[in-house]
């Protein structure tokens, strides 16, 4: 991923605020791990947000989670996989009703315009 401020970093950006309490904490937790650049601990924390949200087919925070995957597999070189996760974010969040979702789909071509 290229060089940018942690303030304008795709998950810094998007509108998750519906969102289970165990969800949101485990997002929370994956962006503190981020900031200080502990990666596989980020990844840890996204994944189990992501495992939550498919349990429960909520889908925006499914896509919430793989935007945050894939700042952290483009922060390690893992291009591939950041690319896979921000493709799978995009195509979930074009599918969904709510018009906020416009938002966080912008963002998951932000983020592939980034990787």
């Amino acid at each position: 991923m290229i060089g940018i401020p942690t303030e304008f970093a795709p998950s810094a950006l998007l509108y998750y605020d519906q969102g289970p309490a165990p969800v949101q904490t485990l997002l929370e937790k994956t962006r503190a791990f981020q900031r200080r650049r502990e990666w596989s601990q980020a990844e840890r924390c996204a994944v189990d947000a992501r495992g939550l949200c498919r349990e429960n087919f909520d889908h925006p925070g499914t896509a919430a989670a793989q935007l945050h995957l894939a700042e952290i597999y483009g922060e390690v070189g893992e291009l591939g996989q950041a690319i896979e996760q921000s493709l799978a974010a995009y195509e979930l969040l074009s599918r969904q009703p709510a018009q906020v979702q416009r938002h966080n789909e912008a963002i998951a071509a932000y983020t592939l315009g980034i990787l």
